[in-house]
């Protein structure tokens, strides 16, 4: 199940308290780039330790991607939803991390959560830039990366495709706006759909 309806909630909620962005959040031990996949995981997997030491990564969601896989300076945030198999209510725990470091979370009940853990991603630049040229090859250049989402694949179309990142694009002249289909594993485009 797909929890972007919730992000988008709690997004604009959460986006109205965050104090003024600090730009010293800094890397971590491993490397990972500010702003990334990784340096998300980072400082949301201890949170899940924290409250939901038995949750899994099933679901990621980034607003306000750039063409580099990393979150925009201001505003962009990480949602990354762990899920508890076993508990029946509050078992799945959406952790937001924020553009200047703050994290915050929230549990959900879900009665049909998606059965299988994501494999551990870490940069999402590989699917960016595999959908950007996807887009490029259908004559759609210069259109900006929004949003994207990493699941497991539930479309029947892709039988091989075992998890699925959707990146949803706009046009230079904000009247378009199209959704590309990106293998997670391999990095294949799989589909570009242009609405508007």
């Amino acid at each position: 199940m797909r929890f972007s309806t919730v992000f988008l909630v709690v997004a604009a909620l959460a986006f109205a308290f965050i104090p003024g962005c600090d730009s010293g959040t800094g890397g971590n031990g491993d490397g990972a780039e500010e702003l990334s996949l990784g340096w998300a995981v980072d400082k949301a997997d201890p949170v899940r330790d924290d409250l939901l030491s038995d949750g899994k990564l099933v679901e990621i969601i980034a607003n306000d991607i750039d063409e580099d896989g990393k979150i925009e300076e201001l505003g962009g945030a990480w949602q990354l939803y762990y899920c508890d198999w076993n508990r029946e209510t509050d078992n799945i725990l959406a952790v937001i991390v924020w553009f200047n470091g703050q994290v915050d979370s929230e549990f959900i009940t879900d009665s049909s959560p998606q059965e299988n853990e994501l494999p551990e991603y870490r940069d999402a630049e590989p699917w960016v830039t595999a959908a950007i040229q996807g887009m490029e090859d259908e004559g759609y250049s210069d259109w900006e990366p929004l949003t994207l989402i990493c699941e497991e694949n539930t479309n029947d179309e892709y039988p091989t495709t075992l998890f699925l990142t959707t990146i949803k694009f706009r046009s230079p002249d904000l009247t378009q706006e199209a959704i590309v289909l990106v293998d997670a594993d391999t990095d294949e485009v799989l589909a570009v759909l242009i609405f508007g």
